[in-house]
């Protein structure tokens, strides 16, 4: 099972719904839990399709369980939403909130004294303030590692970048990580998900030095079966 990115996913009414755009996936335990699909004619944006719903993943193309009219019902990736702030202060801990809240009368003012009415506005509780924020709808403790990150190997070199993730299919465990080729490697290196050390979005790091990788054998694509 191989998730590589922009392969061709179809529907199970046979239409072609976008292209494999990132791999969903546990950086501890490296279980693959959901895959994104980039936005394409039937696609307005980018869906979150859970690992149950594959039927067929192939280097080139990937087929899904469920037909093309039903995926708009499935997440979206990434979602905006506004946030409440209370207040955004200047960044020193300090706040003028406080102030505008709560008014004290002077030592030589008379009892029963209070504000005028001109001081009322200044009182009044200032207006919540929002600020945009983008969710991604993916389990908690998961990363949308996107393929053509970076890979760096333990010497802090970068080596080339995520091309494929290969799964295994009974347990939807990452197996291997496919390297394509680049300045220090020559040719295309399939790397076992164990020597990943850390994995973001954007780039993972390998817990095997540059030689070591450019030690392993060359990867090929199999044979098409006749």
């Amino acid at each position: 099972m191989q998730f590589r990115h922009g392969a061709l996913v179809f529907s199970l009414d046979d239409r072609e719904v976008g292209r494999i755009e990132r791999v969903v996936l546990d950086p501890l335990t490296k279980r693959v839990t959901h895959v994104v699909i980039r936005q394409g004619l039937l696609l307005p944006e980018d869906k979150v399709i859970p690992m149950s719903m594959f039927q067929v993943t192939e280097p080139d193309r990937a087929v899904l369980y469920i037909a093309s009219e039903d995926l708009h019902n499935l997440p979206q990736f990434e979602e905006e939403e506004f946030v409440p702030v209370e207040y955004v202060g200047d960044g020193d801990g300090t706040s003028d909130l406080a102030t505008s809240l709560y008014w004290y009368p002077s030592v030589d003012m008379p009892y029963g004294a209070g504000p005028d009415v001109s001081l009322a506005d200044e009182l009044a509780v200032p207006e919540r303030r929002y600020v945009r924020s983008t969710r991604q709808n993916i389990p908690e403790d998961t990363i949308a590692l996107r393929e053509g990150a970076r890979v760096v190997s333990l010497d802090g070199r970068h080596i080339g970048n995520v091309e494929r993730i290969v799964v295994d299919p009974a347990t939807e465990y990452a197996t291997h990580m496919l390297i394509s080729q680049g300045l220090l490697l020559k040719t295309r290196k399939l790397v076992p998900v164990t020597w990943l050390k850390i994995a973001g979005e954007d780039e993972v790091h390998l817990v095997m030095g540059t030689e070591t990788i450019q030690g392993l054998p060359p990867y090929r694509d199999p044979e098409p079966v006749v």
